[in-house]
């Protein structure tokens, strides 16, 4: 795996995600992942990699996620969830919701047990599976406790259609001025992370510290792109994630 950050128009690449982010050991960050194409790769690789650093990492969600099978505690004992996080140093955590799914914590248990964590980290965004989205006027949904907001953006979206690629196509119709089967581009995907990310969620969150993630860039046509994307986003701090060895 090649993990690359843009620091000052130059890429330098590190070992893990943690490094890229600067997640140093220092404070408790409550970190929400939104957009689409892998926040849950990403939230889980992050965990491993602060578990790893002998941190105590909390994973839950603002909307909904699928309900885990490892490191699940999925009710609202605050004590059972303390215990599994003392025992495991991770714990997954939300209320039971239908289709295979957890919701929530109710905002009490959630502030109470993110406050043991040394880590938090929350889906905040739904995507149905789909490498790119456009959010509707109620998402995010970000945490009053969040500290910092990534932003996830699947490269896997180029050159599919509109219909293939991207969630709410309603909306993205309407924004991009692209029908069903038009394909999506580098363009569309600059046009939505600034614009319907990072312009609202700066100006409704300016204390947040906003950055990106560039997931599934798979090839090296991909990762051209991906170094395009991340310079055309000027001061917003970029990560790219590729499966392409060095």
């Amino acid at each position: 795996m090649r993990i690359m950050s843009n620091r000052r128009g130059s890429f330098q690449s590190f070992d893990t995600l943690s490094d890229a982010l600067e997640l140093d050991g220092s404070g408790s960050p409550v970190i929400s992942l939104v957009g689409a194409g892998g926040k849950t790769t990403i939230m889980m690789q992050l965990a491993l990699e602060q578990k790893e650093l002998s941190r105590d990492v909390l994973i839950t969600t603002s909307t909904h996620m699928l309900e885990p099978i490892q490191y699940a505690s999925v009710d609202e004992d605050e004590e059972l969830i303390r215990e599994k996080l003392r025992k495991n140093h991770m714990v997954i955590t939300g209320r039971r919701a239908k289709e295979g799914k957890i919701s929530a914590l109710l905002e009490d248990t959630f502030q109470n047990v993110q406050r043991v964590a040394d880590v938090t980290l929350v889906e905040a965004d739904g995507s149905k599976r789909y490498p790119a989205k456009i959010p509707n006027e109620n998402e995010p949904v970000i945490s009053g406790k969040t500290t910092d907001i990534l932003i996830v953006m699947g490269l896997s979206s180029l050159n599919m259609t509109l219909k293939d690629g991207c969630h709410r196509r309603d909306l993205a119709q309407e924004f991009l001025g692209k029908g069903d089967e038009d394909i999506l581009t580098e363009e569309d995907l600059i046009k939505i992370i600034l614009i319907k990310y990072v312009k609202p969620l700066n100006e409704k969150y300016p204390q947040i510290k906003i950055r990106c993630i560039l997931n599934q860039v798979d090839n090296e046509e991909r990762l051209i792109k991906a170094k395009h994307i991340a310079l055309s986003l000027g001061n917003i701090g970029c990560i790219i994630r590729s499966e392409i060895e060095e």
